[in-house]
């Protein structure tokens, strides 16, 4: 959400919301952030399958760690991202299913990259549980096809 300054908070558009969602989670340098990025991002039930597997968002977690590990930044670019929202009220935070496809390439360390592919469907819904809050859409439905590329060793590095 963004504010209008004299004005109503201006809810970010669905597709935008699940963009900054998952920068947010790839950007996240230290446990909390990554923990506060994927408590923002999805419910505390929410249904996930990675690679046509069922796992929790315990699991999840421990997959995104993974691809983390000794992160020291991130960056994320969006090929595509599309959106069938559930309502066209742009007063209220849509909610709806939006699909994307991306890389993240994460640094982990000064001569290590890697490179995440994905393509991920999600259902963006209101969580009645944190009704009154400032933005309380969360993903309750993730479908995510993704590839994690073996590290390329910069030339002239040795590989770890």
């Amino acid at each position: 959400m963004t504010t209008n300054p004299g004005g109503p908070i201006i809810p970010v558009a669905l597709t935008d919301w699940v963009e900054q969602g998952i920068k947010n989670i790839y950007t996240a340098t230290t446990e909390n952030a990554l923990n506060a990025a994927l408590d923002a991002f999805l419910k505390r039930d929410a249904r996930l399958t990675v690679n046509g597997k069922a796992v929790t968002p315990q699991q999840y977690a421990a997959l995104l760690r993974s691809e983390k590990a000794g992160e020291l930044s991130a960056s994320v670019k969006f090929d595509s991202v599309v959106a069938v929202p559930v309502t066209s009220d742009e007063s209220v935070p849509q909610t709806g299913s939006v699909g994307a496809f991306y890389e993240a390439t994460i640094t982990t360390h000064l001569i290590k990259i890697s490179h995440v592919q994905s393509s991920l469907n999600v259902v963006v819904v209101e969580d009645e549980k944190l009704k009154g809050q400032y933005d309380p859409r969360r993903v309750s439905l993730l479908n995510q096809v993704v590839l994690d590329t073996v590290p390329i060793v910069q030339p002239g590095a040795t590989k770890a």
